[in-house]
């Protein structure tokens, strides 16, 4: 019997789908190096800017199409910095926080405003993740909660008081001259040690460094920062990268 290949699109984390089947179904359409469709065998088509309905018609928008070596991935967002520095601020840790399976992502500034934590979740109804939302709502720096949409839910906290300076420092890329608290934080919430790209960012790692210089081809100040500093437009959230 003659098996009909398809094509089919699997959940990877929060923020992206992956296309699950034979690779030679599907081509992509690119304007220079940037794809900006897919043809999936023929049959229909996905978009840059096109919303996908997933398991439970949950939308998913569509804002980069990335080739891999198995297929393609349809990336809504990708992280932003504030999610590996900024968030750690109000402690726990990601594996009992949603950062892997709800967690779309964390902002320091909304449209009408700066100076603020903007954790983005994709809503769920589940026992845990509604215990896990009455525990934001309790934190002090906690000042309100927005359902952007039935999909999403937006939690919104002021700066913490003690972490005013840390916040100032990665506006400006400091990420080395964090305080030594937020820095054990950062490395605690994202199961971490000082050996990992994470730790060699926050302690300016030699090996960094130099594995830097040979990638960008220039040769680094023992004192530069070794990462880029965050891009406060990419920092700040805009409804419309998900609705």
């Amino acid at each position: 019997m003659l098996q009909v290949q398809t094509i089919s699109l699997a959940l990877n984390g929060p923020n992206k789908l992956v296309t699950d089947g034979p690779k030679h179904l599907i081509t992509p359409l690119k304007v220079g190096d940037t794809i900006i469709s897919l043809d999936i065998n023929g049959e229909y088509t996905i978009d840059i800017g096109q919303t996908v309905k997933f398991k439970q018609n949950v939308p998913y928008k569509v804002n980069t199409i990335e080739e891999r070596a198995n297929g393609y991935e349809l990336v809504i967002s990708s992280r932003t910095k504030a999610c590996l520095f900024m968030l750690p601020m109000l402690g726990g840790k990601g594996t009992s926080s949603f950062y892997h399976t709800l967690l779309c992502n964390t902002y320091i500034a909304l449209e009408d405003g700066k100076n603020c934590l903007a954790i983005l979740f994709r809503f769920s109804g589940s026992a845990d993740f509604l215990k896990f939302e009455q525990k934001l709502r309790q934190l002090p720096s906690f000042r309100t909660m927005i359902d952007p949409s039935p999909y999403f839910t937006l939690f919104v906290f002021d700066i913490p008081t003690d972490y005013l300076e840390d916040y100032q420092k990665f506006c400006l890329g400091q990420y080395s001259q964090f305080s030594a608290t937020l820095k054990d934080k950062i490395l605690k919430y994202h199961d971490s040690d000082a050996n990992s790209v994470l730790g060699q960012v926050l302690y300016k790692s030699t090996k960094r460094r130099l594995r830097l210089q040979e990638t960008l081809g220039v040769e680094l100040d023992a004192d530069a920062e070794l990462l880029s500093i965050p891009d406060i437009e990419q920092e700040t959230y805009n409804p419309a990268t998900y609705l």
